[in-house]
Order: C-alpha cells, then sequence, then structure tokens
C-alpha cells in the first residue's frame, strides 16, 4: 500500500510540474540575456529532466545548460545535450537557436583546449546565424573564431573574424565591445608584422577605454605604453603608472623598471621591479627574474644575477610539476562533477521506474547493502554503484520507445572509463599504503598521493573513511590521513615521523579535527 500511495504523490507531482516548465526556460534565458547567470544557474536546479516530456522544452533545457555551464567555467563532459538541441533545432529549421546551440558547443572545446571542434562549430554557428538577424550572437561567434585562429596560429584567418566583428559592433554602438574588438585587431596586426596598423588600433581604441571594465583598464593602458617605449618613454611611463593606477600589473612594474635601468635610475629600477615581485603569479615571475637577473648583469653584480637565473629554473620545474598535478585534480573534478549530476538524475529515473516496475526500489536497496558488505579489494564501492546507475540507465534506454544508440553508447564509455581510472587510483594507493606499512614518510607526498591513498584505504574499511567524510564539516585529505593512521595503529610517535610533524602540531591537528566534528 505504502508504494502505491508513493506513486500517486509522484504523478501529482510530474502533473503539477509539466504546467510551468516553458516558463522557468524563458524566464531562465531572460536571466542569462541580463548576465545574471548565478541565478539562471540556481532555476535550473529547480528543473528535472523527467519533467521534460516535450521535445521543444528537452532541446531548449540542453542549449540553457551548456550555455550556462560555459559561463561559469564548467567543463564541457559529453556533447550528448548540447548534441540533442543541434539535431533538434536542425529539424525545426530553426537557424536562431541552432547557431545559439552550434557557438555554445565551440565556445566549451575552445575553453577545453580542442581547437579543431571549437572552429568547425563555429563555422557551423557563422553559417546559420548570417541566416538571421542576431548581431550580438554574430559579433560572439565571430569573436569565437577569430580566437581559436589566433591559438592556433591562423592570424590572418584571425584578422578576417576581428574585422567582421568591427564592423557589427559599430553598427549597434556597443562601445565596450569596440575598444576589446580594436585591442584584438591590433595583436593581430603586430602577429603578421604590420607594426603600423597595429599602432592605429591601439591608438583608435583609446576613447573607447573609459567603456570598458575598470580592471581591464588596465591592460589597455599597458598595450599603449608598449607602443612609446622605444620612441618615446615619457609617454610610455606616463601610460604606464595609469595602467598601475587601476590595477598592480607585473608587467607594468617590468616594463616600467626597465625603463628607470635605461635612464641609469638603478635604485628606482630595483624598487619597481621589487614591488612587481610581491604581486605576480609564478607564470609571471619567470619573466621577471629574467628580466631582472639582466638587470643586476648590467650593474655588473653577477652573483644576483646567477642568483636570479636559478630561481627562475626552480620556479619552471616547480609550474611543470604543477601543471601535472593540475591534470590529476581536472580529471577528478570532471568525474565528480559527473557523479553528482548522475547522482541528481538518478533519483529522477528511480521514481520513474516505480511508476513502471514497482521493484526497482528495493533492487537498488538490495544493490546498495550488497555493496556496502562488499570487501573486494579490486574495486571501489562508490564507483561500482555508479556503474551500476550507468548499467540500469542502458537497460532503460534499451526498453524505451525513445531509444537511443548514442546516449548507450556514450554509458558504455563512461563506464569505461571509470574502470580504467579506478583501477590505476587503485593501483598507484595500494603502493603509497605498503609505503606507510614498511615504514617510510610522507615527505615527498603531494595533494593526489593523500587523495589515492584513501581511495585505496576505502577498500580496507570503507565504513572508517565514509565516517571521516561523512561526519566531518570537510576535512582536507591529510586530515583524512592523519586519522587513518590512527586507525591503523599507529601512535604518537609513529605519526610525527610519518607526517615529520612535532607533538605540539599533532595536539593542535586533533583539536582542529575535533572542531569539524558535525553535531549528531
Amino acid at each position: 500500500m505504502k508504494y502505491i500511495h508513493l506513486i500517486i504523490l509522484v504523478i501529482l507531482g510530474l502533473t503539477s510540474c509539466n504546467s510551468n516548465i516553458s516558463e522557468k526556460l524563458n524566464t531562465i534565458d531572460n536571466l542569462l540575456n541580463q548576465e545574471k547567470t548565478d541565478s539562471a544557474f540556481q532555476e535550473l536546479q529547480t528543473i528535472f529532466t523527467s519533467d521534460l516530456k516535450d521535445e521543444g522544452d528537452r532541446a531548449f533545457y540542453n542549449l540553457l545548460k551548456t550555455r550556462t555551464d560555459y559561463l561559469k567555467n564548467i567543463p564541457l563532459l559529453s556533447d550528448t545535450l548540447i548534441n540533442y538541441s543541434i539535431n533538434y533545432y536542425q529539424k525545426e529549421k530553426d537557424d536562431n537557436r541552432l547557431s545559439e546551440a552550434y557557438y555554445y558547443k565551440g565556445a566549451c572545446h575552445y575553453y577545453d583546449g580542442d581547437y579543431t571542434e571549437a572552429v568547425y562549430n563555429g563555422k557551423e554557428a557563422e553559417y546559420h546565424a548570417e541566416k538571421t538577424d542576431n548581431k550580438s550572437l554574430q559579433y560572439k561567434i565571430y569573436d569565437l573564431l577569430a580566437y581559436a585562429n589566433r591559438s592556433t596560429g591562423n592570424y590572418t584567418l584571425a584578422l578576417q573574424y576581428d574585422l567582421k566583428s568591427l564592423k557589427i559592433t559599430t553598427a549597434l554602438g556597443k562601445y565596450d565591445w569596440i575598444a576589446y574588438t580594436m585591442n584584438s585587431l591590433s595583436g593581430d596586426y603586430e602577429y603578421i608584422h604590420k607594426l603600423d596598423s597595429s599602432e592605429y588600433y591601439v591608438r583608435k581604441s583609446e576613447p573607447y577605454i573609459n567603456f570598458v571594465d575598470q580592471e581591464d583598464q588596465a591592460y589597455f593602458y599597458y598595450n599603449i605604453s608598449l607602443l612609446y617605449k622605444k620612441k618615446d618613454r615619457q609617454k610610455a611611463k606616463y601610460y604606464l603608472h595609469k595602467s598601475l593606477a587601476i590595477k598592480p600589473l607585473a608587467n607594468a612594474y617590468n616594463e616600467l623598471a626597465s625603463i628607470y635601468m635605461s635612464e641609469g635610475k638603478n635604485d628606482l629600477a630595483n624598487q619597481t621591479m621589487a614591488k612587481g615581485m610581491n604581486i605576480t603569479t609564478d607564470d609571471h615571475k619567470i619573466e621577471l627574474y629574467q628580466t631582472a637577473a639582466e638587470m643586476k648583469a648590467q650593474q655588473h653584480d653577477y652573483q644576483t644575477a646567477y642568483e636570479l637565473m636559478r630561481k627562475m629554473e626552480q620556479l619552471k620545474d616547480k609550474n611543470t610539476a604543477k601543471d601535472k598535478m593540475n591534470e590529476i585534480y581536472q580529471i577528478q573534478a570532471k568525474y565528480d562533477h559527473e557523479i553528482l549530476s548522475q547522482k541528481y538524475q538518478q533519483k529522477i529515473l528511480n521514481i520513474i521506474y516505480i511508476v513502471s516496475v514497482g521493484l526497482l526500489l528495493l533492487l537498488i536497496q538490495y544493490t546498495l547493502k550488497k555493496y556496502k558488505s562488499s570487501k573486494d579489494k579490486k574495486n571501489v564501492l562508490q564507483s561500482q554503484l555508479l556503474i551500476n546507475i550507468y548499467n540500469e540507465k542502458i537497460n532503460a534506454l534499451k526498453g524505451s520507445k525513445e531509444k537511443s544508440d548514442h546516449e548507450i553508447k556514450e554509458l558504455k564509455n563512461k563506464i569505461s572509463e571509470l574502470q580504467d581510472k579506478q583501477s590505476r587510483i587503485l593501483y598507484e594507493g595500494q603502493k603509497l599504503f605498503e609505503q606507510i606499512e614498511s615504514g617510510e614518510t610522507v615527505i615527498r607526498w603531494n595533494k593526489s598521493d593523500f587523495i589515492h591513498f584513501i581511495e585505496y584505504y576505502k577498500v580496507k574499511d570503507l565504513p572508517f573513511v565514509n565516517h571521516l567524510e561523512n561526519d566531518y564539516d570537510d576535512l582536507s585529505p591529510r586530515y583524512k590521513f592523519f586519522e587513518i593512521l590512527y586507525h591503523m595503529g599507529k601512535d604518537d610517535q609513529d605519526v610525527e615521523r610519518i607526517l615529520a610533524i612535532s607533538k605540539s602540531t599533532i595536539k593542535s591537528n586533533r583539536t582542529r579535527i575535533k572542531a569539524k566534528l558535525i553535531a549528531q
């Protein structure tokens, strides 16, 4: 009887949701047009995919989701959603929405560094957009194609698209877009060694600078200063000071220091360079170290110059290691996002299964209990549950009237990727676990090593790791590792040696971890 009541409630809920889906989608579209991305994102979370009974609503939802994810810098995990929109709008011959769908698909691929897909989809978007009078969308498409071509060294093509953009922005009277486009044109001409044209567009952009975001104005004034660096140092300094008054830019300090150096003002050059060092990121510090080393060599301070060059090499090595670490983090972030998304949609699918077969809920509960009791050391339970969810969805799709071979293939690919990734993480985690058991320390470990160790320890004792993840408020991987060491039977002396910390740090860690315990 309780399932009958649940089914009735579900049917009533679904019926009430269907009535305002189109209205919600239009609201989200308007919010995005008003650049209220966060509000649009929140509204999207209130729409259940199971409510999208109408094909047009589903296509519009997929387009809006892809657009919102792009604006919030969320990686495009799969083309499935946006391809659905593209196929629908092709069938409906809706050039405006079709060009928009192609544009955001291309923009997402550009964001992910896939310039080939970015150009292909950008060209498709261009073809359909030019059949409409949507000038704002045409500008965005030309801008995307300019960036994609510039990123692949096709500067002549980038120039052609930036000229198209300038024509549109001028007609629209969008002064901020005009400024950005002229700045891009200056770069295009510089790349093809037409310096007079490059200077022309830098100068021509100056009256429009006040219309761009204030922080971006600093970069415009910095670019203008480069024009005068060799011709008129006083003007170059004027624009550099103007840039720095808006925002402290490391490159601006670097150029200003070089000018002071050429004027023989060594102390002022050193002070200016030091300011740049204090505010810059590691990437910019490499360039600053090199400039500073050259300055010190010109001052015959070769010892300091050598030290600066050594720091530059160390920073390059550090950045290489950081890039590798970031790559691992990005992979994990993609999978975490996919798991969260699939888990949310699976709740909706569970309700549909209850309505259609009535027994799937019990099956899922049984599966969860089975996996919770499993001690299979070759698989991590959480990933296996997700694989099971994918398999259930594949079975549901096979039995559906709207069978999608492409979506089934995508789900099978995701299952394969999860299995490969989990095997790699478990292999790494097991090696690290064995290192600790054999008496080694974590002095050379990075954050990903702690994460891999914890993933493997789930195989050893999943309930304990779940306790750390669920009963505490966002424990860091290092704090989780700290607790696991004691769970493994290590004493304070062992923990001191393994983590290379003092007794006072152990006490401090315990206090901080205890403070994160969520009240039950």
